[in-house]
């Protein structure tokens, strides 16, 4: 037996010594999660747009916001232009009311519905866009810049 381990034997006899666990430890708090790290990703660029518009949008920043590590947005989306992306296509609005359509369209439709039908989508797009800053930012931006992203 080596003198080291017969020196903590001697000094620390097994019932007094705490068995040693080897588990990974994240200090950040979080539980290691896919699904959540991602959604902790998407909802910080959500974050960022807010409050510092889409000029604050980096690598850094993003793994700053969701209190991840940067090689967690590449893994997970492949770089952060595929994360904006993904935020784009979760909280876009006509993406979203897909179904609603599909679901209103099927079969036939007389006028006077299909009239409603588009009314409320116009509304509701308008008020979506109204209550989100962020999807007004992104718009902006794809406006504004010349970006391959949207």
């Amino acid at each position: 037996m080596p003198l080291k381990t017969l020196i903590v034997n001697f000094l620390f006899p097994i019932t007094k010594r705490k068995p040693m666990t080897l588990r990974y430890k994240n200090i950040a708090g979080h539980v290691k999660n896919r699904e959540q790290t991602m959604q902790r990703l998407i909802d910080a660029v959500g974050a960022i747009i807010k409050n510092k518009g889409y000029k604050g949008l980096g690598l850094n920043a993003i793994a700053k916001e969701a209190d991840v590590s940067k090689i967690l947005i590449h893994r997970y989306f492949g770089g952060v232009d595929q994360l904006i992306e993904a935020y784009v296509l979760k909280n876009d609005y006509w993406i979203a009311r897909n179904a609603e359509v599909d679901t209103n369209t099927s079969g036939e439709i007389d006028r006077k519905n299909l009239k409603k039908l588009v009314s409320d989508l116009l509304r509701g797009h308008f008020e979506y866009f109204y209550s989100h800053e962020e999807m007004r930012s992104i718009i902006l931006w794809e406006i504004t810049e010349r970006t391959n992203l949207l």
